[in-house]
């Protein structure tokens, strides 16, 4: 994965890879009934992740800061806003 291979650090190919896997997301949410997209961040992703607006998932049992979440909704608007820009 290049997201995690050291070699691309500091490239600031973060956006880019994360954009992509929204687009693939809101691709594919209708087929497989994604509701939404959980992850977990590294400290140095956690501003990333914010910029995209995703939430803090406070809900998590083990109350995990790192841990954050996108609705299907919101993956859905950040792609056609992509998709605009790139038309």
């Amino acid at each position: 994965m290049v997201g995690r291979d050291i070699r691309w650090k500091g490239h600031d190919i973060g956006p880019t890879l994360l954009i992509e896997a929204i687009r693939l997301v809101s691709e594919v949410a209708d087929r497989i009934g994604i509701l939404g997209v959980h992850l977990r961040s590294t400290p140095g992703g956690e501003r990333l992740y914010k910029d995209f607006e995703f939430k803090q998932f406070s809900s998590y049992p083990f109350r995990d800061t790192a841990r954050f979440i996108l609705s299907t909704k919101d993956v859905r608007a950040i792609a056609a806003r992509v998709q605009e820009l790139l038309h």
